[in-house]
Parts: structure tokens; sequence; C-alpha cells
């Protein structure tokens, strides 16, 4: 995570990087970021969007805040700018049985939190054999929670340290993704997906499935792919003979803090500009609520500083796609 003093992370998610491995040629994530004079930081970025008197939210469609783990040193900011801010919908994503509860638990506080619930490719070592049973049950039980955090991913920890060897690992990884993704279509739950090194296998897997077993609404989470894998994903998209939208989110802390060198800010930024406006997603991967708000700002704040558009019309999108992506899940009335 980019947290004071914490090593090193996956350069896809900030979640806990003692359970990975991060390669010399990818050390760069710790380099200290820095800002371009031109584009604003998450702090700035949030009062600029309370003042526009066109957008009443922000959509947050991918943190960890049911976590509380402390905030982090980007996000510090005043009660006064966090009271200023508009009202903030935001997903918060388990990543393996043992952490459903406490999601849910969260979500309950209010309604403009939605839980999602799944397996993270690097939590597979203890796995229960029941998981995709107390999954479901789960599904049932909480009609808008979605699917998530899921994934494939190579730099797992635990594809280096499974018993039975990688190839066995990184089957298991694949198996457990697709019983999730089988699972998210047969409630007609959206899924929020973690993949690092794994995009040619992820488009194999999902051209194998049937429409039928792909859920309504797909989101890349904190894409860390290129142009021509986004133009990839959006070709499966129009020719599959499925519903299914993919969505790409982006976040301030991995996309732009982790990602410092100059040919990874230009490979994210072509990345971005390849999105279809009305397919990107503000994520503020967090690990604390009161870092929800200015998080998700610094996201919006990349994504406009990438587009080169005014700030206050990529929140209004990324909101309007936000709720796009997390109400393709049932209501409890349906």
């Amino acid at each position: 995570m980019s947290r004071p003093g914490a090593q090193q992370g996956c350069p896809c998610c900030t979640f806990l990087p003692d359970d990975i491995f991060l390669p010399d040629n990818m050390k760069e994530a710790l380099a200290p970021a820095l800002t371009p004079s031109e584009m604003l930081t998450p702090q700035q970025a949030l009062q600029e969007i309370a003042k526009d008197e066109d957008n009443s939210i922000l959509v947050d469609t991918h943190g960890h805040a049911h976590l509380e783990r402390g905030l982090h040193e980007t996000y510090q900011t005043t009660t006064d700018t966090v009271s200023q801010a508009t009202r903030t919908i935001s997903l918060s994503c388990a990543v393996e049985p043992s952490d459903w509860g406490a999601c849910l638990d969260y979500a309950s506080q209010s309604t403009n939190i939605l839980p999602a619930l799944g397996v993270h490719p690097w939590y597979l070592a203890d796995l229960p054999e029941n998981y995709l049973e107390t999954l479901e049950e789960h599904l049932q039980q909480h009609p808008t929670a979605i699917v998530g955090e899921i994934g494939l991913c190579k730099m797992a920890r635990f594809i280096r340290t499974y018993p039975e060897g990688k190839a066995s690992a990184l089957e298991l990884q694949r198996t457990v993704f697709v019983n999730q993704l089988k699972l998210a279509a047969k409630y007609k739950r959206p899924v929020t997906v973690h993949c690092v090194g794994q995009h040619g296998i992820l488009m194999k897997v999902l051209g194998e499935l049937k429409p039928s077993e792909l859920p309504p609404t797909i989101a890349m989470h904190s894409f860390t792919g290129t142009a021509h894998h986004v133009q990839q994903m959006l070709k499966f998209e129009k020719h599959h003979q499925s519903s299914t939208k993919v969505f790409f989110g982006f976040s301030h802390i991995v996309n732009f803090e982790m990602c410092t060198s100059e040919k990874s800010r230009r490979q994210g930024i072509d990345a971005i500009r390849a999105v279809p406006f009305d397919r990107l997603l503000a994520e503020s991967d967090v690990h604390a609520s009161s870092d929800v708000a200015v998080g998700t700002a610094g996201a919006i704040a990349y994504l406009a500083y990438a587009l080169e558009n005014p700030i206050a019309e990529v929140a209004r999108q990324t909101a309007k796609n936000g709720i796009q992506f997390l109400t393709s899940a049932p209501t409890a009335t349906d």
C-alpha cells in the first residue's frame, strides 16, 4: 500500500502488499509521486466539485472503507472541506470470506454504501470448500450486494507458494474466478475485477463463457492495461452475444500515485483516452471511510487531467456511469 512506511504494492490494487510479490522492474511504485502543476490535488478537486450546482453526488465504484485501517496521508483534509462535499455513493469491496460480514455491517450503516462480496485472487490458499455456497447465500439475503473483488493476478504471492506449483495455482485462480462470474450472472449482479498480467487469459475466459454465464456489467478495477486491452474488451462486448457492459475504473492512489514513470503515466493516459466517456469510473480504492470522498475526487482529478476535460464535467459523467454500473443489480423488490 502507499501508506507511510508500507511495503511495495501491486500495481492494480493497494489492499494488502504483504500477500504479493513485486518484481524489481516494478519498484517504481515506491517512488514519490509528483503532481503536474495543471492537475488539481484531491483536496482541490473535492472543493471544485462541491461548487458544481449541476452535480449533487460523487460515485466511488471501488474501495475497502469497511476495513477502517487509518487515513492515507495523500487524502488528509479538513473537516470543513469534507463537509462541503456533495453526497457520496460508494462501494466497499470484501476480498475473502473472513471479511464478508464486516463489509455487510459497514454497508448497513447507510443506503449510500453498497457491499461487494467475493474472493480476491490473492486469497485462495485457505479458501473454504463451501465458499461458493456461502457467497450465494449472502447474495440471496442482500439483493443490492454485487460480486467482488474477484479476478486474475500473476503477482500474488499465493502463485509462488502454492504447494502444488505455479500452474496449479493459476488454474485454481481461474476456476474460482469463473465460479464467481457465473454466480454473479445467475443473480444478475455486477462484478468488479482485479486483473494484473492476465489480460489475455481474461479475454480467453470471457470468450469461453456462454452469454447467460456473464454478469450484466463488469468493472475493470484500477485498470492498468493498455489502450489495446481497452479496445479488445470493447470489441468482445460488441461481438459477444450477451448484454454485458464493460466499464473501466481508475483511481488516484493506484493509477497515478503508484505509476510514476513517464512510460507508465503515458500508458495510463492513453488507456483512459481509449475508453468511451460513458464507460469511465472513478474509484477511491481507500481503506478508511473518511478518505472516500477525497480519494474519489482524486480519481476524478486524474481523469480530468488525462482527458483535458473540465473537472465538473468528469465528475458528472463518472457519477452517471457509476450509478449505471452499480444499479444493474436488481432491487429488493425485483
